[in-house]
């Protein structure tokens, strides 16, 4: 081969190896977490009705907390291998040392007898303990899981047969303690590597539900067939991991690889999603587990957005209330206590945060909430109602989001309304016309879209749901998928190029044992690896109990991978553009001669 082959050769396994290194990448960049100091911008720049208390011990990484009677909240220590406990009523705090070494708590329950359950990650000795208070001393009873691989996560007590459940993420089954025999009986998923996350009861029937973090599903288990059922929605859910019932048998998910809260109608089989607000800094807002009040509004914690949202669904609106304090507002359960407060941990700032039940937003939207029918690519319209009930005269930011994307993030040319920003005096209502355009290659199914009004430290979200009719096409699918058809459709010509020329730079004699270059062989092997391999994305859901998410809580930012990957792609086609005709004027000017 001569000089100027070899060195093509060479520049087409680097150009393909940085097309390799940024397919594989780009899934990834949704897996993110924060540090104390990276959500400072985020923060309310007026009072918060969020109440917070100052764990007195430093680190201890509160990652869970159930309500107990008297005003008792029982939380876990991730960091220290502890059990605390707070004291409303006299606002004081104290602790249970695991007596083993390298305990890791992740989640925890409380049982009718005022035990209080929780799951331990100690990779030594992963298992479920259970802690009686009352005993003097306090007594710790440990069952381990026995299981190879094993991460147990979240745990459930069943006051009615007074067997413990438990997920195991990483082993792939659900198990059940029987507290009298000590006994643990295990039920694998039917999904392999599912990813158990968390567990609910469906009262009054024998259903057990859990969400498949992993596998992006929702599984049914029957307690009395000890049988499975499993549900994939029709629509994107990036790894669900809380789940509540409410009365009517919905079943309710919080999208912690995503921006929504999922609904599960069993009847019918049928999802529902309600976005949060779109993330400013990172990727998604991941909400994590969900509570349910007495009047059927779902709480839930968002990890990345550092705010507390709750759910009206019959009204169709979600309030979101911002943190006073920075950092990493990670729960993993959270609790709503005899009033009806909601409460829930903040690991990164070492706190206990309450919000009131009756905590409200200064905006009310209003607009019909029957579903929009709509083909992809259409565009129809829709008018809300925005009424301030601010003593004084405030200033509303207004924005989009959607379920048209995992994230939340929403294009003008998908959702635009008439007006961004309003001033709105005391009990003024203004109108505003949204135009909603679905995007032509987006597939049939029910999608949301939300109109956010901002004001101080609350936001408002009124949704109008979307019966959306896709039409497929090619183009459609070639616009999907650009970068990755524009990368094969160039490493084809290059190599058809490179075999051509090495074909006629040869004897005759020689042009029958031709032999592929190494390096174009190599570079060959790597686009097939990369387009033929699934490769599984790093899910924010894989940090259940295992606080900061990866890598090491650090932000985001924009997305360059992902720039990467469309920038390299046009690129790399450019580049065997320009190659090919390089060598054809090339040839050009020699035949003149």
């Amino acid at each position: 081969m001569t000089y100027n082959g070899k060195r093509k050769c060479l520049t087409f396994a680097v150009i393909c190896v940085l097309s390799f290194s940024a397919i594989i990448l780009e899934p990834h960049s949704g897996a993110v977490g924060a540090t104390g100091n990276s959500l400072i911008n985020q923060q309310p720049n007026s009072s918060s009705p969020v109440t917070e208390f100052l764990i007195p011990y430093a680190n201890s990484g509160p990652n869970a907390i159930v309500s107990a009677p008297n005003h008792i909240f029982w939380f876990v220590e991730y960091n220290t291998g502890e059990i605390g406990e707070f004291n409303e009523s006299s606002k004081t705090f104290n602790r249970f040392p695991i007596p083993e070494t390298g305990a890791i708590p992740a989640s925890l329950a409380l049982d009718g007898l005022g035990r209080i359950w929780f799951t331990d990650q100690n990779k030594n000795s992963p298992s479920v303990w259970a802690l009686n208070e009352t005993a003097s001393p306090a007594r710790f009873h440990q069952y381990l899981t026995n299981t190879p691989t094993s991460t147990p996560v979240f745990v459930l007590a069943d006051n009615v047969t007074n067997d413990v459940w438990f997920t195991d993420i990483t082993a792939n089954n659900i198990g059940k303690i029987d507290p009298l025999t000590g006994q643990i009986t295990k039920y694998p998923l039917p999904t392999s590597n599912s990813g158990p996350a968390e567990l609910a009861l469906q009262n009054g029937t024998s259903y057990l539900w859990i969400t498949e973090s992993f596998a992006n599903k929702v599984a049914r288990f029957d307690r009395s067939s000890n049988t499975f059922q499993e549900f994939t929605p029709p629509v994107s859910l990036v790894s669900p991991v809380g789940i509540a019932l409410d009365k009517s048998g919905n079943v309710w998910l919080s999208e912690h690889g995503g921006s929504s809260i999922a609904q599960l109608i069993p009847s019918n089989a049928t999802f529902r999603k309600y976005p949060t607000t779109q993330p400013s800094i990172f990727k998604t807002t991941a909400p994590a587990t969900i509570a349910l009040d007495a009047l059927g509004r779902l709480w839930f914690v968002e990890h990345f957005g550092n705010r507390v949202g709750r759910l009206d669904h019959v009204r169709g609106i979600m309030d979101e209330f911002a943190l006073p304090t920075s950092g990493l507002a990670y729960s993993l359960r959270n609790a709503v206590d005899a009033n009806g407060n909601f409460w829930f941990t903040e690991y990164t700032a070492n706190r206990i945060g309450m919000i009131p039940r009756d905590a409200t937003s200064n905006m009310t939207i209003d607009s019909a909430i029957i579903p929009i029918s709509v083909n992809a690519g259409q565009t129809v319209s829709s008018q809300l109602s925005l009424l301030s009930t601010a003593t004084n005269a405030v200033t509303v930011g207004l924005n989009v989001t959607s379920t048209f994307t995992t994230d939340g993030k929403t294009a003008t040319t998908e959702v635009s309304l008439s007006n961004y920003s309003l001033i709105l005096n005391p009990n003024q209502a203004k109108t505003v016309n949204l135009r909603i355009t679905p995007d032509s290659n987006l597939p049939s199914g029910l999608y949301t879209a939300g109109v956010v009004a901002t004001n101080g430290n609350t936001s408002s979200v009124r949704f109008i749901f979307l019966e959306v009719h896709g039409n497929f096409s090619i183009l459609n699918l070639l616009q999907a998928y650009l970068p990755a058809v524009v990368i094969v459709a160039a490493a084809v010509l290059l190599l058809a190029s490179i075999i051509v020329r090495r074909r006629r730079s040869l004897p005759a004699s020689a042009t029958s044992k031709t032999k592929l270059p190494i390096g174009t062989a190599v570079a060959i092997g790597l686009i097939l690896f990369a387009f033929a391999v699934q490769i599984t994305p790093t899910s924010t859901a894989k940090c259940i109990g295992l606080p900061p998410p990866p890598p090491n809580g650090q932000p985001v930012g924009p997305d360059y991978v992902g720039l990467a990957l469309d920038i390299g792609s046009l690129a790399f086609f450019a580049l065997v553009a320009y190659l090919l005709l390089r060598d054809r004027f090339r040839k050009k000017g020699r035949d003149r001669k």
